[in-house]
């Protein structure tokens, strides 16, 4: 049977418990919630047991009427597993998890208008956050930063969509400087195939090496930057390239081949870097 108990606590201040000595209250067997009430009819605080065992596992915090924060303790060891804050509206603001019961958070939801928007996370519980997600519309992971190293610093960001996700790993060009950071690497994936690499060894901010994959994972095509110009190599199912191509004036377009079967450099019409990841992906 479902008991709603209310208790009325006079007092010379709004919203303030003023009992002389402890209160001792004989609640009726199988009372699922327990509601404390000011002089006024405002709610203070309120005991819930949610899943009818004889325990209130969750505790409810009122301000001035208002629910501000409701705390979950399921195992009763009088240290909160969820601590749940609500906005001005009564919605959910901000969810406080602690998932291995040592009395810290190690998990953070954020809402915004009721809906999560952030999400934060400490996976080895150490104190801090080395995970952070944004979350679209419909609640999926958008952006994600990664400290893999627990030194502090986010070097690795994801961004997803339906289609495809790009990741980019950081180095830091001064120790223990978060703001040093600089992108040396650049993972494309289509689903969860990786299809492209593209490397920046001397953190300048120009990818010098870009490579592209085919869906067996092998490589297909390696694009280079140097002070000779661009070159590309193209491969065909081999560890060894097939064929080079180089563009010297710096105009984007290949303008030269060299066939490694043939050994000979030849002009040819001028290639963009678009009809050769169409050659490579369509083998030739």
């Amino acid at each position: 049977m479902f008991w709603l108990f209310f208790l009325f606590v006079l007092c010379a201040e709004a919203g303030r418990v003023c009992a002389a000595g402890p209160l001792r209250l004989e609640v009726p067997s199988g009372t699922r919630r327990l509601v404390f009430l000011d002089a006024s009819g405002k709610p203070l605080k309120a005991l819930e047991d949610e899943d009818g065992d004889g325990r209130f596992e969750s505790t409810l915090l009122y301000e001035n009427g208002r629910l501000r924060e409701l705390l979950r303790d399921r195992d009763a060891d009088g240290s909160p597993e969820e601590i749940l804050l609500f906005d001005r509206e009564g919605r959910p603001h901000e969810l406080r998890l602690d998932r291995n019961g040592d009395g810290r958070p190690d998990k953070w939801q954020f809402y915004r208008a009721g809906r999560v928007f952030r999400v934060e996370e400490d996976r080895d519980f150490d104190g801090r956050a080395d995970l952070k997600a944004r979350l679209d519309a419909r609640g999926q992971p958008q952006v994600l930063l990664r400290d893999e190293d627990r030194d502090g610093c986010f070097e690795v960001e994801e961004k997803r969509s339906p289609s495809r996700r790009e990741v980019l790993i950081r180095k830091l060009t001064r120790p223990g400087d978060c703001a040093s950071a600089k992108v040396h690497l650049r993972l494309l994936y289509r689903g969860s195939r990786l299809v492209a690499r593209f490397f920046d060894r001397d953190l300048d901010g120009t990818f010098e090496l870009r490579e592209f994959l085919t869906p067996q994972g092998k490589r297909c095509l390696v694009v280079e930057l140097s002070r000779e110009g661009k070159k590309a190599f193209l491969y065909q199912g081999g560890e060894e390239p097939r064929l080079a191509f180089h563009d010297a004036d710096g105009d984007g377009l290949f303008e030269r081949r060299f066939d490694y079967q043939q050994g000979s450099w030849e002009e040819t019409g001028p290639l963009s870097l678009e009809e050769l990841e169409a050659r490579c992906a369509g083998g030739r």
